[in-house]
C-alpha cells in the first residue's frame, strides 16, 4: 500500500476543481458585466433627464422607461393637473401576455413624444407640437403648437369675420418663442398665433406658429428652416428669464407604410369619465377594424377605468389593431372654462399626429358609425368614391351625414336578443339625413387639412380643397344615443328629434356576422369571462 503525502492529495484536489471555479467566476463576471449594461441603458435617459430638468426643463430622453413616465404623472399631478393616464403605443408590448393579465416592463422610443398639457403662464397652456414644412404654407416651414389661451376679444385681427376664432394681432402676443436644435443650438423664432376653436369660453384653442429666421439673399425655394428640423420649442412670457424655459417636445411623423388604402386611422375625442363601458369600445374597435379595414385607434383618456385600458391593452398584445391612448390631462376640472374640455385641441392634434403615417383617417365619436351602402371594404374606397363621384381632387375632406337611432324609437319588446349590442338591435332612426357641416362626421387626408372642426374641416392646405357630402348611397353615419331634448336646425333652435316619426333602417345587420366574429370580439368574450 502507498501513502500519499497529504499535500499531494490536496493539490490534485485543487487541480480538479480550479477548471470549474474559473468557469464560475467568469460567468458571474459575464452576467453581472450584462447588468451593468442593461441597467446603464435603462438609466441612461432618466439621468439626462434629471440633469435637464434640474435646469428647469422637462425633457425626454432617448430611451424612458415606465418608470419615467410615472415620474411625469406626477409631476403633472402635483402642479394643479388632474392625474394624466399612461401611453399605450404598440411598441408598449414587449411579449403576449399569458391570461392576457400581466405585462412585463418596457421602453420605448422617445420619437414618440409623451404629450402632456404644460403650463406656461396662468393664461397660456400647451399640449404639443409638430414641425409643419408642408408646401403651399404662407409662412413656410414652421412649429404648430396645439394649446389653449385665455380669451379676449381685443387679440383678434378681424373679430367681424371670425366672430371668436381667428389670427391673433402680432402686438397682442406677450411672448416669445424659441427654437431648440442639437448640438444646443437655440434660436429665436417669429411667433404667430391662430384661434380655431368653434365655441366660446374662458379658454380657446390655440395655434402657436414658431417660424425660423430666414435670410433675404435666400431664394424662395431654398429657405433657412427647410432643412434643419428643431427638436423642441419653447414659449416665454415678455419680461421673463431665461430659466422659465420650458420645452415643448416635437412630434415627428414619418411615412411607416406603403399601403395606399389599408393604413388608416380613426380619431375619438376624450374619452370623460369615468368611462367604463368595455362593450361599447370593443364594438367600435371590432366594427371599424372589420367593416372599413382600419387599423390604427387614437383615444385620449381623460378619466377611463383600469378595467378598459387592461382590456385594450390585451387587444394591443393580440396584434390584430394598434391603440394609441393619449393622456388628456386637461389643466381645469372646471366645465365652463373650456369648450367640451378641449376636445377641439384632441382632434387636430390627432390629424397632426397622423400626418405623414396614415393616408386617410376617420373622426368620430364612440357612439357613431359609418355605415357603408355600397360594396364598399375600408375607408380609403369610401373617400376616393365620394371624391371621384364629385369630380373633385385628393384633399378634400368627405362628410358623412348623420342620422339619429334614438333609443327612444325604438321597440324594446320585439326582440329576444338582449345580449346583442344596441347598434344590431336599435334599427329604427330618424327620418331625415342632417345636412352636411351640422352633425356629419369627417374621413379627410391628414396632410391636407389644416384645421378642422367637429363637423366640417375650417381651413384646408390649398384654397381649391372642400367640404365634399357623402351621397347615402355611398354611406350614413348611424348615431346611437338618447335624444331626450335634442333639437333640429342651426343652433339647435328647430323642433325636438323626437317629434319625427321613425323609419326602420337595417343597413348595418349585414356586417353582424363578421363584427361579431372578429378577434377583438373573442378577446372582449374571454376577458368578460374571466373578470
Amino acid at each position: 500500500m502507498v501513502l500519499v503525502p497529504h499535500h499531494a492529495c490536496i493539490m490534485r484536489a485543487f487541480r480538479r476543481v480550479f477548471p470549474f471555479a474559473c468557469c464560475f467566476i467568469f460567468l458571474n463576471l459575464f452576467l453581472h458585466k450584462i447588468q451593468e449594461e442593461v441597467m446603464l441603458r435603462d438609466d441612461k435617459g432618466r439621468s439626462w433627464v434629471g440633469k435637464r430638468q434640474e435646469a428647469g426643463e422637462k425633457t425626454p430622453s432617448q430611451h424612458f422607461s415606465v418608470d419615467w413616465l410615472k415620474e411625469r404623472s406626477t409631476e403633472a399631478s402635483s402642479s394643479k393637473f388632474p392625474q394624466p393616464i399612461s401611453v399605450l403605443p404598440r411598441s408598449t408590448f414587449s411579449s403576449q401576455v399569458a391570461g392576457a393579465k400581466k405585462f412585463s416592463n418596457y421602453s420605448h422610443s422617445a420619437q414618440k413624444v409623451f404629450p402632456l398639457w404644460m403650463h406656461i403662464t396662468d393664461d397660456l397652456y400647451t399640449y404639443s407640437a409638430f414641425w409643419d414644412a408642408r408646401q403651399n404654407l404662407p409662412m413656410g416651414p414652421m412649429v404648430r403648437i396645439l394649446g389653449i389661451l385665455r380669451y379676449q376679444k381685443e387679440l383678434l385681427l378681424d373679430i367681424a369675420k371670425y366672430r371668436w376664432s381667428g389670427e391673433i394681432k402680432n402686438d397682442a402676443l406677450n411672448y416669445s418663442c424659441f427654437l431648440w436644435y442639437t448640438g444646443q443650438d437655440t434660436e429665436k423664432g417669429q411667433l404667430n398665433a391662430f384661434i380655431y376653436e368653434e365655441g366660446l369660453k374662458v379658454f380657446v384653442g390655440t395655434y402657436f406658429f414658431c417660424s425660423p429666421k430666414r435670410s433675404a439673399s435666400n431664394s424662395s425655394s431654398l429657405r433657412l428652416g427647410e432643412n434643419r428640423v428643431p427638436y423642441a420649442v419653447s414659449l416665454v412670457p415678455h419680461g421673463a428669464s431665461s430659466a422659465s424655459h420650458k420645452l415643448i417636445y416635437l412630434t415627428l411623423n414619418r411615412k411607416t407604410e406603403l399601403d395606399t388604402l389599408n393604413h388608416t386611422g380613426v380619431c375619438v375625442r376624450p374619452l370623460f369619465g369615468p368611462y367604463t363601458d368595455l362593450a361599447a369600445i370593443t364594438l367600435f374597435i371590432s366594427y371599424y377594424s372589420t367593416v372599413l379595414s382600419i387599423s390604427h385607434f387614437y383615444f385620449y383618456d381623460f378619466a377611463i377605468s383600469e378595467k378598459v385600458k387592461e382590456l385594450l391593452m390585451i387587444l394591443m398584445a393580440d396584434g390584430e389593431v394598434s391603440i394609441h391612448l393619449l393622456p388628456w390631462n386637461i389643466p381645469f376640472a372646471d366645465w365652463e372654462s373650456l369648450w367640451d374640455l378641449g376636445s377641439l385641441t384632441s382632434i387636430n392634434d390627432c390629424i397632426y399626429r397622423t400626418s405623414g403615417k396614415h393616408n386617410y383617417v376617420a373622426i368620430v365619436d364612440l357612439d357613431e358609425f359609418i355605415v357603408p351602402r355600397a360594396p364598399i371594404t375600408n375607408l380609403g374606397q369610401l373617400y376616393t368614391s365620394v371624391i371621384k363621384h364629385k369630380h373633385g381632387k385628393m384633399g378634400d375632406s368627405v362628410l358623412i351625414l348623420n342620422a339619429f337611432f334614438c333609443s327612444e324609437f325604438q321597440k324594446k319588446n320585439d326582440t329576444n336578443k338582449s345580449n346583442d349590442f344596441s347598434v344590431f338591435t336599435d334599427t329604427f332612426r330618424e327620418a331625415r339625413l342632417w345636412p352636411p357641416k351640422t352633425r356629419s362626421k369627417m374621413v379627410v387626408v391628414p396632410e391636407a387639412v389644416v384645421a378642422v372642426g367637429h363637423h366640417m374641416v375650417h381651413h384646408f392646405l390649398k384654397p381649391t380643397s372642400k367640404n365634399q357630402a357623402s351621397p347615402k348611397l355611398f354611406a350614413v353615419l348611424h348615431h346611437y344615443r338618447n335624444c331626450d331634448g335634442l333639437r333640429m336646425g342651426i343652433y339647435a333652435t328647430g323642433s325636438e328629434v323626437l317629434n319625427q316619426k321613425p323609419i326602420q333602417d337595417s343597413a348595418v345587420l349585414k356586417y353582424k356576422k363578421s363584427v361579431l366574429a372578429s378577434r377583438t370580439m373573442r378577446q372582449y368574450l374571454l376577458f368578460i369571462k374571466d373578470t
